[in-house]
């Protein structure tokens, strides 16, 4: 859009985008496809939904960020990494369209389970949670929510995989996961109980412990939360 030139020719870019989107129905497809190409019209469904964002059409916006993913992404690949990218980009996305609209509490619902955690950094995913929490919360709040969150941590047990979570703002935002294996090995706590005292101690104490310095403390989204 910065390339044209008046209101007009973009207002007409954007309506040829429209009439091309709707044109036809869209398919899935594997996002690693024809090395890294989507469908043209996954392409064309998002340019459009960045100009209307741009022009501050946030509702049409999101449609079309909606648009892009469901009828003509299939969110379909082998690379875990590559999903994970991409679905928190979208996110951030919707959540900018929601605050357009002063939906300031619907765009923290859509970030805040991502926080602290997700399979590979993702700090413009951060910096926009920081952005949204500052229209809602001022410095002083955030980082006393920060630090006092670190009571709330609580440990769920999946068979051989030992997950983290956080309470933030009221949301339950995941730490990460690790292997009893892993906490045995490279912690050295006893993940094998053998009395409901130390089962208690293991789930309420040791754990929570460890997910606090390890994965909480250590983390992007803890450290840009704190130092603002």
């Amino acid at each position: 859009l910065t390339t044209l030139s008046t209101e007009a020719q973009q207002s007409k870019y954007l309506d040829s985008l429209e009439r091309y989107v709707l044109n036809d129905e869209g398919k899935d497809v594997h996002i690693m496809d024809a090395g890294g190409a989507a469908h043209p019209k996954h392409w064309a469904c998002w340019l459009l939904a960045e100009g209307l964002l741009a022009n501050k059409q946030y509702e049409k916006a999101l449609r079309f960020f909606r648009l892009s993913n469901d009828t003509f992404y299939g969110r379909s690949s082998w690379c875990g990494n590559d999903m994970e990218t991409q679905y928190t980009t979208l996110l951030v996305r919707y959540a900018d369209c929601y605050v357009g609209m002063n939906q300031i509490d619907t765009a923290l619902a859509l970030l805040m389970p991502y926080a602290i955690w997700s399979i590979q950094p993702e700090p413009y995913r951060q910096a926009k949670l920081k952005e949204i929490l500052l229209l809602k919360y001022n410095k002083d709040e955030i980082r006393m929510e920060m630090e006092h969150a670190v009571k709330t941590i609580s440990v769920e047990v999946d068979g051989e995989e030992c997950w983290g979570y956080i309470r933030l703002f009221d949301y339950k935002v995941g730490l990460g996961m690790c292997r009893k294996e892993w906490a045995q090995k490279d912690y050295g706590i006893d993940i094998s109980p053998t009395t409901e005292a130390t089962r208690k101690e293991l789930m309420e104490v040791k754990l929570p412990a460890l997910f606090a310095e390890e994965w909480y403390k250590a983390s992007d989204g803890y450290k840009l939360l704190t130092s603002l």
